[in-house]
């Protein structure tokens, strides 16, 4: 029996035998599977000891049953219940999409804390801030859970020469050449980026990254942000990470030179999310893709310096 939360996803226990005291709750977006050469991401590629918990997005929902929006949903359905089911009790705050193109200027999609720029409304757009928020009023720590996102925002800069923090810009950032979606980069996409001569920079103050090359500018996490998020989370004893998504992580291991899902991976370990018998074996991979027809069936700071929910409730 899979829960829907009100992202209207499947929640799936990926491994009992996982043994943390954190959750580690991943998702997969179906839409991936269409992404061209090696962006194709499908239920064959999940690697069943990565994350303690696997989420479906998207179902459809009518009258309080779960529906299918495409044709790939119920074979995509059976397959990831091949892993098991289980109930979530936990609040996912999705702390991402905090800054974007529609703001007019450059910012971090998910910054830790604030940065020395903020004034107003933006001293809020922080995890820092938001998961206070929720804790100040009224959630138990350990029933958060705080998001982690596998992509960066992406603008186009007014002008090149101005690439900091809050610098002007004229739209979103161009598409990217797998995920293709106007404004985001994969964590993939990025290091293709980067790899062809971007700039990356280190946003002390928000403990986060950023990278710029021409007219061209994004703000995303990395494996040192990951951790750096981590190790904070463990610090105010919350519930654990949720990841969005795996499939714009690293997952072939070809563009980042950090190995296959080397964001989730950072995740895994630094929740210390593991088990001595969880193997992703080739047997466990057949298993999953094999064709399925229907039937019955007040925070600490760093050192430094199961409903899916938007970041800052409305009264």
């Amino acid at each position: 029996m899979t829960k829907l939360i009100l992202v209207t996803g499947l929640a799936l226990l990926l491994n009992p035998q996982l043994g943390s005291a954190y959750q580690l709750m991943c998702y997969y977006n179906n839409v991936a599977q269409n992404r061209p050469k090696l962006g194709s991401f499908n239920p064959a590629d999940i690697d069943p000891c990565l994350c303690t918990h696997l989420i479906y997005a998207f179902a459809g929902m009518q009258n309080n049953k779960v529906t299918m929006r495409s044709m790939n949903d119920l074979t995509d359905y059976q397959a990831l219940n091949t892993l098991k089911s289980s109930f979530l009790d936990y609040i996912q705050v999705m702390t991402y999409n905090l800054h974007g193109s529609q703001d007019g200027y450059t910012g971090e999609n998910s910054p830790l804390y604030k940065s020395l720029n903020d004034t107003g409304i933006n001293t809020l757009l922080n995890v820092d801030y938001i998961m206070t928020y929720w804790n100040e009023n009224g959630a138990a720590p350990e029933k958060l859970i705080v998001g982690f996102p596998a992509y960066g925002q992406t603008f186009t800069l007014s002008d090149p020469s101005n690439n900091g923090i809050s610098a002007p810009t004229a739209s979103a950032g161009t598409l990217g050449p797998y995920t293709e979606e106007s404004g985001t980069w994969a964590y993939y996409e990025i290091c293709s980026f980067l790899n062809d001569g971007a700039t990356e920079a280190w946003d002390s103050a928000q403990e986060v990254p950023y990278a710029y090359q021409g007219n061209k500018w994004v703000g995303y996490d990395n494996v040192k942000s990951f951790r750096i998020k981590a190790e904070w989370l463990k610090q105010n004893n919350l519930g654990g990470a949720m990841l969005w998504t795996l499939d714009m992580d690293d997952f072939t291991g070809s563009f980042c030179n950090q190995g296959q899902f080397p964001l989730t991976s950072t995740l895994k370990n630094a929740l210390l999310v593991y088990s001595t018998s969880c193997m992703a074996s080739v047997s466990d991979l057949q298993q999953v893709n094999a064709p399925l027809y229907s039937g019955n069936r007040n925070w600490k700071r760093g050192s430094k310096a199961m409903d899916s929910v938007s970041p800052v409730p409305r009264e």
